[in-house]
């Protein structure tokens, strides 16, 4: 598995460019044909982004909690909510960050896991009593799929 400095002394780009055109960074502007060289050398070198465990220490490291509004029977029947929280969750992982389950039990909420959350992303539609239950969780939330005032 090749590093970034590896793919920076292979194509002659700096670690910086290389990591914005494999991030894909909406304000780095690069030629097509230097995206090109650096996406073929990337898959050429074998070059995965590290796992989450491996910048855990890294500064910025975050850990979200995620709830969910089906159960994992109801996501089965519904590709749109699936393919949702998927991409969610693996856009936390690709930028170096975790997550863990929150389960939802008489009414009240408990994280599966013992590691610190920085906020909750709560996916699917909830009702008054299950946002004043993650609320009293933690004070940082974010919605998809739902806008509740």
């Amino acid at each position: 598995m090749a590093t970034l400095k590896e793919l920076s002394e292979h194509t002659g780009y700096s670690i910086t460019t290389i990591s914005r055109v494999l991030n894909n960074d909406p304000t780095m502007s690069v030629s097509d044909a230097t995206r090109a060289a650096i996406l073929e050398a990337a898959g050429a070198l074998n070059y995965k982004k590290p796992s989450p465990r491996q910048r855990r220490d890294a500064a910025g490291h975050l850990c979200f909690a995620v709830a969910e509004m089906l159960s994992p029977v109801e996501q089965l029947k519904d590709p749109y909510y699936l393919y949702l929280k998927n991409h969610a969750v693996q856009h936390c992982l690709d930028l170096g960050h975790s997550t863990v389950s929150l389960v939802e039990s008489d009414g009240s909420y408990q994280l599966m896991g013992s590691e610190a959350v920085n906020g909750i992303l709560a996916i699917g539609i909830f009702s008054e009593d299950q946002i004043a239950a993650l609320s009293a969780l933690h004070n940082n939330l974010v919605f998809l799929d739902s806008a509740p005032v």
